[in-house]
């Protein structure tokens, strides 16, 4: 008796086995696309300058990370940049999952139209605009439901102008005309 023929199962002889003969990888040399990134498509963060986005800080890359209103994408990464008419934002139910699973996600920011982006954009922004910057505003969702302002924990919904940097968020001031300046 044949003991190959005596092994081989039912399913064996009606679908049997073929090898998969496979084509090696082709060989492509450094510089035909390994190391080079495509071209971003959609709109760019510079050319986003005059549109409403919404700003959150993003923990791994350690920036400020802007997400347009219109397409819900993020159209890039800034370590300095200006709002103008900001609406801070808390989501409820995205505070909730972060309580019951101490872990974080992205429920929070601020809401606004886009003035400015580098910091090499932000100071005349700031010199033309007479923009003082005024407060810090922070946001710890094991804390409060809302952003406050860092020295007296009041609530803070909207704003004016809404300044980021390396430092944190801070609400931004116009100088009043009528004002007289201190000095």
């Amino acid at each position: 008796m044949n003991v190959s023929v005596a092994k081989q199962s039912f399913w064996g002889t009606l679908f049997p086995v073929r090898p998969v003969r496979r084509q090696p990888a082709p060989v492509v040399p450094l510089g035909f696309g390994r190391d080079l990134k495509p071209a971003p498509k959609g709109p760019t963060l510079e050319g986003a300058v005059g549109s409403r986005v919404f700003v959150y800080f993003n923990l791994i890359k350690k920036l400020w990370s802007v997400r347009s209103m219109e397409t819900r994408r993020v159209l890039g990464y800034a370590d300095t940049l200006v709002l103008r008419d900001g609406t801070f934002r808390v989501s409820e139910a995205g505070r909730q999952r972060v309580l019951e699973s101490r872990r974080k996600n992205v429920h929070a920011g601020v809401v606004g139209e886009l003035q400015a982006v580098h910091a090499a954009q932000v100071e005349p922004l700031k010199q033309a605009q007479g923009l003082t910057v005024e407060e810090r505003i922070s946001y710890n969702p094991y804390k409060a439901g809302v952003f406050v302002t860092a020295q007296g924990r009041k609530p803070v919904e909207k704003a004016d102008w809404v300044v980021f940097d390396t430092q944190g968020c801070w609400q931004g001031k116009v100088a009043d005309p009528a004002e007289p300046t201190p000095g």
